[in-house]
């Protein structure tokens, strides 16, 4: 028998002559997008501070946790002095910002109290103390946005809108993040976090852009915004 005879008279080649080409469609797969973020608190499951997308990871967190900003300024005197009057500093305080506040709580019934609120007094939030009144509020929630706040920040849950991992004393004791792979204190543990190195690069490049002012997002004062799924009217 020749070789074009053999190859022929295979099985599988007379079953394909049978069934003709191999038909290529669509192929069912398992979801594969789960690393996607989405850029807003998805659920109050997934966001314990929903629609905030502040987390603590399970963690307890109450306001006697964390040091007044005027103890950080007891080593860290130049770096107090710049913060203290700053924008972080009014965060929670800006009158603009609360009138802001008051009527898109009322507009929304409530609903983006802590979304709004967990990026301007975030201590105030997780500790649950924060209202749009700002009654009954701890001192060191009523700072906003304090040394405390961005220093105990030990991961993040997603891109940017308050996606941050508040966890104070996190091993037990003061534990603090920042850009130095070297730093000494003779008050608290330290911990090089690469993700505050990068804002802090961020935060000089804003500077050297806007001239020494705040080059933070700002939220309206007048006319209508979408905060999704929330419409607010600002009037």
């Amino acid at each position: 028998m020749s070789a074009d005879a053999a190859i022929t008279a295979h099985p599988a080649n007379n079953a394909a002559e049978a069934t003709g080409p191999k038909e290529y469609g669509m192929v069912s797969h398992k979801h594969n997008a789960g690393v996607t973020d989405p850029g807003h608190a998805v659920s109050k499951a997934e966001s314990p501070f929903y629609p905030s997308r502040a987390s603590s990871n399970g963690q307890i967190i109450t306001s006697d946790l964390f040091d007044q900003p005027e103890v950080c300024g007891g080593c860290h005197t130049e770096i107090y002095q710049q913060w203290n009057g700053s924008m972080h500093s009014f965060a929670w305080k800006d009158p603009i910002y609360r009138a802001a506040l008051a009527k898109a709580s009322k507009s929304t019934q409530g609903k983006v109290d802590k979304l709004c609120m967990g990026c301007h007094t975030p201590i105030g939030v997780l500790s649950g103390e924060a209202s749009p009144s700002g009654k009954g509020m701890n001192e060191v929630a009523d700072k906003g946005v304090s040394c405390e706040v961005c220093h105990n920040i030990s991961e993040t849950n997603g891109i940017g809108n308050g996606a941050y991992v508040l966890t104070p004393k996190l091993h037990g004791s003061h534990l603090k993040f920042g850009p130095f792979k070297d730093a000494k204190s003779p008050y608290h543990d330290t911990a090089y976090s690469a993700r505050v190195g990068r804002n802090n690069r961020r935060a000089l490049r804003r500077i050297r852009q806007v001239g020494k002012k705040c080059g933070g997002v700002r939220c309206p004062t007048s006319g209508a915004i979408t905060i999704a799924p929330y419409a607010v009217s600002l009037g």
